[in-house]
C-alpha cells in the first residue's frame, strides 16, 4: 500500500503573485518566481508524475491512495478500505 500525501497547493498551484519557493533538502536554496510563467508547466509535470506513480504502483502490485492535507485523513483511509473490501469480495 502506498499513500501519496499532498498539500492543496501542490494539486492546484493557486499562486498568483511572485512567490518564493524553498528547497526542503537545502534550506539555503530559495527561488523567487512568477507563478503565471510556471503554472502550466508545473501542472503538466505534476500530472505526468501522478500518472507515472499510478502506473508504477499498479505494475508492482501496490495499492495507491492519494490524500490531500485539507481533507480529513479518515475519509481517504475509509475510501481506500471500502474499495479494497469490494475488490476482495468480487474474487
Amino acid at each position: 500500500m502506498l499513500f501519496q500525501v499532498t498539500a492543496p497547493e501542490e494539486e492546484e498551484f493557486p499562486f498568483t503573485k511572485p512567490t518564493q519557493f524553498r528547497s526542503l533538502e537545502k534550506s539555503s536554496h530559495r527561488l523567487l518566481v512568477d507563478p503565471h510563467r510556471l503554472r502550466a508547466n508545473y501542472l503538466e509535470q505534476y500530472g505526468r508524475f501522478k500518472r507515472d506513480l499510478e502506473q508504477t504502483s499498479g505494475n508492482i502490485g501496490f495499492d495507491l491512495q492519494s490524500m490531500v492535507t485539507s481533507q480529513p485523513y479518515h475519509k481517504a483511509l475509509g475510501h481506500y478500505l471500502d474499495n479494497r473490501a469490494r475488490r476482495k469480495s468480487k474474487r
